[in-house]
């Protein structure tokens, strides 16, 4: 091609630049702790959002922790320990194992004469509709038809126990303690009809 002809095509897509971004992390965390001589207490409580690498993609946690101790008397101590947790993932598929059908192996496979991922319309392009690069295999998509499926896991963790410990002489202790662990999965995935 002639550079008369490499400009007649129009500026073209980068299409990493389409699908990858500048990913932000941040992490917050607050603790408290005190007590007495007979009672201790701790608290804090963590908020953590990772962006991925490719858009739509990223993690969000928050987590929370109470622990306490007190002293009844010189013969027993009590406890409680408290854990609560939710992480939300957003995920998209990147498997790279076949050609096509992914949003990494789609924007490497995307001509790069195509002037941006939407048509005149506003629509995505549906490059195997397109008489001029029949040279595309058929199995190639706009990668921004994979950002608008939707895969997103949450979970929800509580972890907790109390105990009871008796100091029954100088150097024997006997502790008895209930725990309680409870867990749930939520995975919602919605995928459009676009083509």
């Amino acid at each position: 091609y002639s550079a008369e002809e490499i400009a007649s095509m129009g500026p073209g897509t980068d299409w990493q630049d389409v699908i990858f971004r500048t990913a932000r992390i941040q992490s917050h965390t607050i603790n408290f702790s005190g007590g007495s001589d007979a009672t201790r207490y701790s608290f804090s409580t963590n908020f953590f959002e990772q962006e991925g690498l490719i858009i739509e993609t990223g993690a969000k946690r928050g987590s929370m922790r109470l622990n306490l101790d007190h002293e009844v008397n010189k013969l027993v101590t009590v406890g409680f320990n408290m854990m609560l947790s939710r992480r939300e993932v957003q995920r998209l598929n990147v498997n790279n194992g076949n050609l096509g059908g992914r949003i990494y192996t789609d924007a490497m496979a995307m001509p790069p004469t195509l002037n941006g991922p939407y048509d005149a319309q506003g629509q995505l392009y549906q490059i195997e509709a397109m008489p001029e690069y029949a040279y595309v295999s058929l199995d190639v998509r706009n990668p921004l038809y994979h950002a608008r499926r939707k895969d997103r896991t949450l979970t929800n963790s509580v972890l907790t126990n109390a105990f009871v410990e008796l100091n029954l002489a100088k150097g024997l202790k006997f502790r008895s303690m209930f725990a309680l662990e409870y867990g749930n999965n939520i995975n919602e995935v919605f995928v459009p009809i676009i083509y």
